[in-house]
């Protein structure tokens, strides 16, 4: 699933936005901030922390039971693999 999070402001004509490409739980496996006005948008790097971090997050997360962060938590369900 994708998923974005933020504003658009029509009036001003600025934006800031973060899309993600998300886990089954609706976490982030990568994601992308895109800031700034209409005429000169501002790409943010692209962010693939999970996938390089996954094994120690999820040791750490399993042994002291930290709850991960849900990016999108809405109605469209992840697709069946």
């Amino acid at each position: 699933r994708i998923a974005a999070k933020g504003y658009v402001d029509i009036v001003d004509k600025t934006m800031d936005i973060t899309f993600a490409v998300l886990n089954k739980e609706g976490g982030i496996k990568i994601s992308q901030t895109v800031t700034g006005s209409f005429e000169q948008p501002q790409m943010g790097e692209i962010k693939v922390l999970e996938s390089l971090l996954s094994p120690v997050t999820n040791l750490f997360n399993t042994v002291f039971q930290v709850p991960s962060e849900v990016f999108y938590d809405g109605s469209v369900a992840h697709p069946d693999d």
